[in-house]
C-alpha cells in the first residue's frame, strides 16, 4: 500500500495524541506485541515512534512563534536601520562627492538615474491611447464639453379677438428647425368688360 499524506495535519496530530494517551495507559499493558505493516513490535517501540511523530508537529507550531517573532523584531528594527542608512549615504556623499559614482560604488550607492523626456514616437502612441480610451468610456474633453448647446424650448401664445389667451396655445420647436411658412398672394375675380355697341 503506497504512503499518503493525512487530509488535516491537525486532525492526525490529535489523532496520534490520542493514541499514544490509550497505549500509555495501564488497560494497555496486556498489548506486550503490536504487528504493524508486517513487523512485530514491542509496545514500548509503538510508544516510541508515536512520541517521534508528535515532535514533528511541535516544532512546526515552535518555528512558527520564533518566525513570527522573527518577522516582528525585523520590522521594529526597519524603522531605526533605514534612517541611519540613508544618513550615513548622506554623510558618504559630502565627503566623496555626490557625483563621484567611482568611488561611491565602492559602498554600493548609485547616482540617481536621470529623468529623461519621452520621445515623439511615445508621446505620439500615448495620445492615441488616451483618444482611443476616451471614445471607449464615452468621455469628452473640455472643449468637447464646451460645443454642446441645449436647444430652446419656445412658448407661442395666441390670443382671441377679445384679448385673451386662446385654448389651443402651445409650445413650439426652436426657430431653427421650423420653417416660415410661404406667403400665397390673394386673387381678386376676374371681371368681363360688356362690348361697346356698334351703330
Amino acid at each position: 500500500m503506497p504512503a499518503t499524506p493525512p487530509r488535516s495535519t491537525s486532525k492526525f496530530q490529535v489523532e496520534l495524541q490520542n493514541m499514544l494517551n490509550g497505549l500509555t495507559n495501564p488497560t494497555s499493558a496486556m498489548l506486550s506485541t503490536l504487528s504493524i505493516g508486517g513487523s512485530s513490535l514491542t509496545l514500548a517501540a509503538v510508544i516510541a515512534k508515536l512520541k517521534a511523530f508528535l515532535v514533528l508537529f511541535t516544532a512546526v507550531a515552535q518555528t512558527k512563534q520564533a518566525y513570527s517573532a522573527a518577522v516582528a523584531a525585523r520590522k521594529a528594527g526597519l524603522l531605526v536601520a533605514h534612517p541611519f542608512y540613508v544618513n550615513l549615504v548622506n554623510s558618504l556623499k559630502q565627503i566623496i562627492g555626490d557625483t563621484n559614482q567611482a568611488q561611491l560604488a565602492v559602498y554600493g550607492i548609485s547616482l540617481p538615474k536621470a529623468r529623461t523626456a519621452p520621445s515623439v514616437e511615445a508621446r505620439t502612441i500615448a495620445k492615441a491611447k488616451a483618444k482611443a480610451t476616451r471614445q471607449a468610456r464615452g468621455t469628452m474633453g473640455k472643449k468637447q464639453k464646451l460645443s454642446i448647446t441645449a436647444t430652446p424650448q419656445l412658448s407661442v401664445q395666441v390670443l382671441g379677438p377679445d384679448g385673451q389667451p386662446h385654448a389651443g396655445s402651445t409650445s413650439a420647436p426652436s426657430p431653427s428647425s421650423t420653417t416660415a411658412p410661404s406667403a400665397t398672394p390673394s386673387q381678386s375675380p376676374a371681371t368681363s368688360t360688356p362690348p361697346t355697341p356698334t351703330h
